[in-house]
């Protein structure tokens, strides 16, 4: 028997709920100021869209974490294990 599994982790960065993330590092015992500091870092995120060589208007983020941060596999890590 021959079981395949595939994970989009592109997908599972980009759907993460910030402020259930943040409540589950508290939960995990991650000390109440680091969770500030990483939620200040992400507070006011936002994003545009390159389209047809134009960049879209600018737009809030309020879901996920940011692409090529180095934090960002590290928190994942942090809420998907529970540790």
């Amino acid at each position: 028997m021959f079981v395949a599994i595939f994970i989009n982790f592109s997908a599972a960065f980009d759907s993460m709920h910030r402020v259930s993330m943040w409540k589950a590092m508290l939960v995990d015992g991650i000390p109440a100021k680091i969770v500030n500091i990483l939620r200040s870092y992400d507070e006011g995120a936002e994003c545009s869209v390159w389209v047809y060589g134009e960049f879209t208007d600018s737009f809030n983020v309020f879901i996920g974490v940011r692409q090529r941060c180095l934090l960002s596999p590290m928190i994942f890590n942090i809420i998907s294990t529970g540790s």
